[in-house]
């Protein structure tokens, strides 16, 4: 699992609490990462087409602002760079406490070809 993220303070917390728990658990947590980066930007260049079978976006900027919508990590322009990874039967998991946000999410994923809606 790799955890892709763009802030530094949360980067670096991820990497602390990584190294807690392959300390207090031997021998486990060791196929766990987090890289600072960039991933509505860089996805592609981390993973090669069909390498994914789940992804996770966690709790992700609202960018509430109409005219920012265009920056929000699953819209409609991004969504064709997220499917090139994912194979076939690949599972995106979302999550916000932002109504307005989770039914943009709800409504990007499934106006696009590649996403189905699994209930």
């Amino acid at each position: 699992m790799i955890g892709m993220e763009i802030r530094d303070k949360v980067t670096e917390f991820v990497k602390e609490r990584i190294s807690a728990l392959r300390t207090t658990n031997p021998g486990q947590y060791q196929n766990n990462s987090v890289v600072r980066t960039n991933s509505m930007k860089y996805i592609p260049n981390y993973f090669e087409k069909g390498q994914l079978t789940k992804m996770f976006f966690l709790f992700p900027d609202p960018h509430f602002k109409e005219k920012s919508h265009r920056r929000r990590v699953i819209s409609p322009h991004l969504l064709d760079e997220h499917a090139y990874t994912f194979a076939v039967g690949g599972i995106v998991y979302t999550i916000t406490d932002v109504e307005e946000l989770g039914e943009w999410v709800e409504s990007c994923l499934d106006e696009h070809p590649m996403f189905e809606l699994v209930p």
